[in-house]
């Protein structure tokens, strides 16, 4: 197969993570902006997945620390976001219902 285009974030961002729970892909942190200094993201953004792409982007509740550099598991009905980087090297788990 080829890639194909789909709908775009909004906000640019890197060292994100990614997940997928019941058809919906969760985008949580990264980071926005390094220039004129590095912007840590809270966000947590989701968007449901189809044969044609994807839906467009909602918003999800925020993660209580901003975080790059972290990694983002789903299990059951759970998602779990674990450690990064905020400035300072973070070591908690987070967990976050999605039904």
């Amino acid at each position: 197969g080829v890639f194909a285009s789909t709908t775009s974030l909004g906000t640019p961002r890197f060292d994100h993570t990614a997940a997928v729970y019941d058809g919906r892909v969760y985008v949580a942190g990264g980071v926005t902006a390094t220039t004129p200094s590095t912007v840590y993201s809270s966000e947590l953004v989701f968007a449901d997945a189809s044969p044609n792409g994807l839906s467009t982007w909602g918003t999800g509740r925020p993660l209580p620390t901003a975080r790059s550099g972290h990694t983002s598991v789903t299990y059951g009905a759970y998602l779990y976001v674990l450690g990064g980087f905020n400035g300072s090297f973070l070591n908690d788990v987070l967990r976050l219902r999605l039904e």
